[in-house]
């Protein structure tokens, strides 16, 4: 285990960088939570909770809506870093 090799706490997990920063100028990282508010053309305003994943079949990170299983979204700067799947794991209950 390369932790082991390089003395590293293995409590500590690494995230990969998109290389995107959220609607603050945060830089958005792989199993960061984001929120996105928008308005649709109804007027309504939705709150969605999307976790940032990596796709194998688009071989990107992609935006996916907690709770389902699909990738619906590309990251982009219109979302806001609110926390990580880690330290924030009441964000994930749907």
């Amino acid at each position: 285990f390369i932790s082991d090799e390089l003395g590293l706490n293995p409590n500590i997990v690494l995230m990969q960088s998109t290389g995107i920063k959220d609607e603050n100028g945060k830089e958005i990282y792989e199993n960061d939570v984001c929120s996105w508010i928008g308005i649709e053309a109804d007027g309504k305003v939705p709150k969605e909770l999307y976790v940032i994943e990596w796709n194998d079949k688009e071989a990107q990170f992609q935006a996916r809506i907690i709770g389902r299983d699909v990738f619906p979204d590309d990251i982009d700067s219109d979302l806001e870093v609110i926390g990580n799947i880690y330290q924030d794991s009441h964000l994930l209950k749907n």
